[in-house]
């Protein structure tokens, strides 16, 4: 009984094969990409929370939309 290997299964797929590993490469390269540049301690900086409590505390709601608007994340 002969077993297909992946690399006999991506060559009968033929040109869609390709299409489909494409996909698949580009995929994982946006979700490393997406996990890299959305970290959470870029997005929400310590600093920032901390001073966002404090303005929230103290039930200045303009000063604290003020401050997040000033950052990029």
């Amino acid at each position: 009984m002969h077993t297909k290997t992946l690399l006999d299964l991506y060559r009968e797929g033929g040109s869609v094969m390709h299409l489909i590993a494409l996909c698949s490469v580009t995929a994982l390269a946006l979700a490393v990409y997406c996990g890299i540049s959305l970290r959470k301690i870029k997005m929400l900086p310590p600093l920032l929370v901390s001073e966002l409590n404090q303005l929230l505390s103290q039930k200045d709601l303009p000063q604290a939309y003020a401050r997040c608007q000033s950052e990029s994340g």
